[in-house]
Protein backbone atom coordinates (compact mmCIF):
# COMPACT_ATOMS: atom_id res chain seq x y z
CA UNK A 1 0.00 0.00 0.00
CA UNK A 2 1.48 2.87 -1.15
CA UNK A 3 0.23 5.42 1.93
CA UNK A 4 2.08 2.57 4.58
CA UNK A 5 5.36 2.85 2.00
CA UNK A 6 5.48 6.67 1.98
CA UNK A 7 8.51 7.93 4.11
CA UNK A 8 7.32 11.51 2.27
CA UNK A 9 3.67 11.76 3.19
CA UNK A 10 4.47 12.57 7.01
CA UNK A 11 7.00 14.55 6.58
CA UNK A 12 4.67 16.50 4.47
CA UNK A 13 1.56 16.43 6.78
CA UNK A 14 4.38 17.67 9.54
CA UNK A 15 5.13 20.94 7.76
CA UNK A 16 1.50 21.73 6.14
CA UNK A 17 0.21 20.96 9.95
CA UNK A 18 3.18 23.38 10.98
CA UNK A 19 1.73 25.92 8.48
CA UNK A 20 -1.18 25.85 10.35
CA UNK A 21 -0.47 28.68 13.41
CA UNK A 22 1.32 30.23 10.67
CA UNK A 23 -2.03 30.89 9.25
CA UNK A 24 -3.74 31.73 13.12
CA UNK A 25 -1.00 34.33 13.28
CA UNK A 26 -2.14 36.34 10.08
CA UNK A 27 -5.99 35.10 9.96
CA UNK A 28 -6.66 35.50 13.40
CA UNK A 29 -4.23 37.67 15.76
CA UNK A 30 -2.96 34.83 17.18
CA UNK A 31 -0.44 36.17 20.53
CA UNK A 32 2.43 34.03 21.74
CA UNK A 33 0.86 31.97 24.18
CA UNK A 34 -2.07 31.56 21.73
CA UNK A 35 0.86 29.41 20.03
CA UNK A 36 2.47 28.09 22.83
CA UNK A 37 -1.07 26.22 23.80
CA UNK A 38 -1.30 25.09 19.88
CA UNK A 39 2.09 23.09 21.04
CA UNK A 40 1.23 22.10 24.35
CA UNK A 41 -1.97 20.34 22.90
CA UNK A 42 0.93 18.95 20.00
CA UNK A 43 2.97 16.98 22.98
CA UNK A 44 -0.43 15.74 24.80
CA UNK A 45 -0.93 13.98 21.21
CA UNK A 46 2.29 13.05 20.90
CA UNK A 47 2.53 11.39 24.83
CA UNK A 48 -0.91 9.92 23.87
CA UNK A 49 0.20 7.82 20.20
CA UNK A 50 3.12 6.92 22.22
CA UNK A 51 0.65 4.26 23.69
CA UNK A 52 -0.18 2.01 20.61
CA UNK A 53 3.76 2.64 19.43
CA UNK A 54 4.96 0.99 22.90
CA UNK A 55 2.35 -1.81 22.30
CA UNK A 56 3.87 -2.12 18.91
CA UNK A 57 7.16 -3.10 20.30
CA UNK A 58 8.65 -6.31 21.13
CA UNK A 59 9.01 -7.64 24.23
CA UNK A 60 6.87 -8.00 27.57
CA UNK A 61 5.22 -5.21 30.16
CA UNK A 62 3.84 -3.93 27.67
CA UNK A 63 0.62 -3.12 29.45
CA UNK A 64 2.65 -1.99 32.77
CA UNK A 65 4.84 0.77 30.83
CA UNK A 66 2.00 2.24 28.99
CA UNK A 67 -0.18 3.23 32.63
CA UNK A 68 3.47 4.29 33.92
CA UNK A 69 4.36 6.43 31.11
CA UNK A 70 0.41 7.61 30.61
CA UNK A 71 0.48 9.27 34.78
CA UNK A 72 4.20 10.11 34.35
CA UNK A 73 3.78 12.29 31.04
CA UNK A 74 0.32 13.36 31.89
CA UNK A 75 1.76 15.12 35.21
CA UNK A 76 4.51 16.58 33.19
CA UNK A 77 1.66 17.91 30.81
CA UNK A 78 -0.43 19.64 33.18
CA UNK A 79 3.15 20.84 34.99
CA UNK A 80 3.48 22.52 31.42
CA UNK A 81 -0.19 23.66 31.54
CA UNK A 82 0.63 25.36 34.36
CA UNK A 83 3.78 26.57 33.47
CA UNK A 84 2.07 28.22 30.53
CA UNK A 85 -1.22 30.13 32.37
CA UNK A 86 1.01 30.93 34.89
CA UNK A 87 4.00 32.45 33.14
CA UNK A 88 2.58 32.95 29.38
CA UNK A 89 -1.29 34.80 30.20
CA UNK A 90 -2.09 31.66 28.09
CA UNK A 91 -5.79 30.84 30.46
CA UNK A 92 -7.92 32.41 28.02
CA UNK A 93 -6.33 30.41 24.97
CA UNK A 94 -6.63 27.50 27.44
CA UNK A 95 -10.54 28.15 27.92
CA UNK A 96 -10.67 28.97 23.54
CA UNK A 97 -9.93 25.28 23.00
CA UNK A 98 -12.11 23.98 25.23
CA UNK A 99 -14.67 25.93 23.23
CA UNK A 100 -13.50 24.85 20.18
CA UNK A 101 -12.92 27.07 17.26
CA UNK A 102 -9.39 27.62 15.13
CA UNK A 103 -6.76 26.76 18.12
CA UNK A 104 -9.27 23.22 18.61
CA UNK A 105 -8.89 23.09 14.39
CA UNK A 106 -5.31 23.46 14.86
CA UNK A 107 -4.72 20.65 17.21
CA UNK A 108 -6.55 18.44 14.67
CA UNK A 109 -4.43 18.71 12.03
CA UNK A 110 -1.58 18.34 14.54
CA UNK A 111 -3.55 14.91 15.14
CA UNK A 112 -3.77 14.24 11.83
CA UNK A 113 -0.21 14.98 10.98
CA UNK A 114 1.18 12.11 14.14
CA UNK A 115 -1.43 9.58 12.86
CA UNK A 116 -0.27 9.55 9.64
CA UNK A 117 3.06 8.80 10.67
CA UNK A 118 2.25 6.20 13.55
CA UNK A 119 0.23 4.23 11.12
CA UNK A 120 3.12 4.64 8.15
CA UNK A 121 5.67 3.81 11.29
CA UNK A 122 3.79 0.69 12.36
CA UNK A 123 2.84 -0.95 9.21
CA UNK A 124 6.61 -1.03 8.21
CA UNK A 125 7.37 -2.37 11.81
CA UNK A 126 9.55 0.19 12.65
CA UNK A 127 8.70 -0.41 16.29
CA UNK A 128 9.44 -4.13 16.66
CA UNK A 129 12.90 -2.92 16.64
CA UNK A 130 12.52 -1.54 20.37
CA UNK A 131 11.64 -2.56 23.49
CA UNK A 132 8.60 -1.18 25.49
CA UNK A 133 10.89 0.36 27.96
CA UNK A 134 13.11 2.22 25.21
CA UNK A 135 9.79 3.31 23.76
CA UNK A 136 8.43 4.89 26.68
CA UNK A 137 11.43 7.46 26.88
CA UNK A 138 11.19 8.45 23.07
CA UNK A 139 8.59 11.41 23.34
CA UNK A 140 10.34 12.96 25.63
CA UNK A 141 13.17 14.00 23.73
CA UNK A 142 11.54 15.57 20.79
CA UNK A 143 8.99 17.02 23.23
CA UNK A 144 11.40 18.76 25.55
CA UNK A 145 13.75 19.83 22.86
CA UNK A 146 10.71 21.16 21.02
CA UNK A 147 9.74 23.29 23.89
CA UNK A 148 12.78 24.61 25.34
CA UNK A 149 12.88 26.25 21.57
CA UNK A 150 9.73 27.47 21.51
CA UNK A 151 9.73 28.71 26.00
CA UNK A 152 13.13 30.66 25.03
CA UNK A 153 11.50 31.96 21.68
CA UNK A 154 8.10 32.85 23.61
CA UNK A 155 10.37 34.68 26.51
CA UNK A 156 11.88 36.73 23.73
CA UNK A 157 9.06 38.17 22.28
CA UNK A 158 7.68 38.97 25.85
CA UNK A 159 10.98 40.94 26.51
CA UNK A 160 11.15 42.54 23.18
CA UNK A 161 7.57 42.38 21.92
CA UNK A 162 5.83 40.35 19.39
CA UNK A 163 5.53 41.83 15.84
CA UNK A 164 4.36 39.05 13.25
CA UNK A 165 8.05 38.76 12.16
CA UNK A 166 8.85 37.31 15.53
CA UNK A 167 5.98 34.94 15.43
CA UNK A 168 6.70 33.27 11.89
CA UNK A 169 10.31 33.42 12.98
CA UNK A 170 9.21 30.99 16.20
CA UNK A 171 6.85 28.92 13.79
CA UNK A 172 9.68 28.31 11.36
CA UNK A 173 11.96 27.74 14.39
CA UNK A 174 9.74 25.18 15.51
CA UNK A 175 9.51 23.24 12.53
CA UNK A 176 12.95 23.12 11.94
CA UNK A 177 13.63 21.48 15.29
CA UNK A 178 10.18 19.38 14.65
CA UNK A 179 11.54 17.64 11.13
CA UNK A 180 14.88 17.50 12.73
CA UNK A 181 13.33 15.05 15.87
CA UNK A 182 11.11 13.39 13.09
CA UNK A 183 13.97 12.53 10.88
CA UNK A 184 16.34 11.45 14.10
CA UNK A 185 13.59 9.30 14.84
CA UNK A 186 12.69 7.96 12.00
CA UNK A 187 16.26 7.16 11.26
CA UNK A 188 16.67 5.50 14.95
CA UNK A 189 13.43 3.36 14.11
CA UNK A 190 15.08 2.10 10.87
CA UNK A 191 18.74 1.08 12.50
CA UNK A 192 18.34 0.25 16.12
CA UNK A 193 19.35 -3.65 16.93
CA UNK A 194 16.51 -6.58 16.89
CA UNK A 195 16.37 -7.68 20.50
Amino acid sequence: MIFTQSKTLPIVMLILANLVPLFGVFAFGWTVSAILVVYWVESVIIGILNIPRTFAATGSGKLFTSLFFAVHYGLFCAGHAFFLGELFGAGPDFESLKNGGPLLWTALTFFISHLVSLIARISRGEFKNKRPSEQLMAPYDRVIIMHISVLFGGFGMIRFGAPIGALVLLIVLKTAVDLTAHMRENHKGLTTPQV
